[in-house]
């Protein structure tokens, strides 16, 4: 359960999945096709409704019924409801899901796993298919673990991503950079005129923004070799704040011998790839420490370099 808010989060920023579904009317306002035989049983004498069917795009489908009936199973559970509280980008998730399945029945939740047995492919709704994995291990109480004991393992998840962008922040608010707070909803940028799109830079200030990253790019000589995504993202805050600079920062296990540089096509813009060595041989907290505040220093004069 405590995956589940991550793993809507990234399908729910690709959309409410939606897709045809069937429908049965009954009323006088005829517009897909006639179905005869519903329409002798329930309107002779004729009074004017017409018996029809149609085939519309719907919120309300099977991938959402699945979500809405794994959201209920956690409300019911002892960690379930605050795992739903998680933050308010969680709230306003489930908000959506459970407002957009009225057709909703707690009955009818095995014949919802049913339909959801067989792994829904889209080419858009691509992050809704490990979700809908997901969900239906819940449902179906199925275990999520490393290894093949029955030991029972406690453990924490942690943020390892967020962890990092807060410990730069402590280095880099005494440069005076600006550091909007993602899970707060707090400084972040539109990337339109009429104050939608709202996005939020890791860090900027003046003609420069810094995107922090949890992950190993200390092996690439050129920046585009950075994940598509991430590069694009940078790319956008770029130009929304008219920088002239975007660096990835990232986590190093040695010393950088040369920083990547790679300017942008048609643009005055480059972007960099800096990071901060991680010490791996002190001795104690202390040593670690004091050897880090060296390592800080060194990479906040590259950073002032570029």
């Amino acid at each position: 359960m405590f995956m589940f808010p991550h793993l809507l989060r990234n399908a729910m920023r690709q959309g409410i999945y939606r897709e045809y579904q069937n429908f049965k009317h009954n009323d006088a306002k005829l517009k897909g096709t006639i179905d005869w035989g519903r329409h002798i049983a329930q309107n002779i004498p004729f009074a004017g409704n017409v018996a029809y069917s149609t085939r519309e795009y719907s919120y309300d489908n099977d991938m959402t019924e699945l979500i809405r009936h794994t959201i209920e199973f956690m409300k019911s559970k002892r960690y379930g409801q605050s795992v739903l509280g998680l933050d308010q980008e969680t709230i306003d998730n489930v908000i959506s899901i459970i407002s957009l399945t009225p057709s909703y029945n707690k009955n009818e939740r095995g014949a919802i796993i049913g339909k959801n047995l067989r792994h829904k492919s889209h080419p858009y709704y691509t992050e809704y298919q490990p979700l809908q994995c997901l969900c239906l291990q819940i449902l179906r109480m199925e275990e999520v673990k490393y290894g093949e004991t029955d030991e029972e393992i406690c453990g924490i998840l942690f943020d390892g991503a967020w962890l990092w962008e807060e410990y730069l922040n402590t280095i880099l608010q005494k440069e005076g950079f600006k550091h909007p707070e993602n899970k707060k909803h707090k400084g972040g940028i539109y990337l339109f005129e009429d104050h939608s799109g709202i996005r939020y830079p890791d860090f900027y200030k003046d003609d420069i923004v810094l995107d922090a990253k949890y992950k190993k790019l200390e092996s690439y000589e050129k920046v585009s070799k950075v994940n598509r995504n991430d590069l694009h993202q940078l790319i956008t805050y770029i130009t929304n704040l008219q920088a002239s600079k975007g660096v990835f920062i990232a986590p190093l296990s040695e010393k950088q011998q040369k920083n990547p540089k790679s300017r942008l096509k048609n643009s005055s813009a480059s972007l960099y790839i800096l990071g901060i060595e991680i010490c791996h041989t002190s001795t104690s907290y202390a040593d670690f420490c004091e050897k880090m505040k060296a390592k800080e220093a060194y990479f906040v004069d590259t950073l002032r370099q570029l």
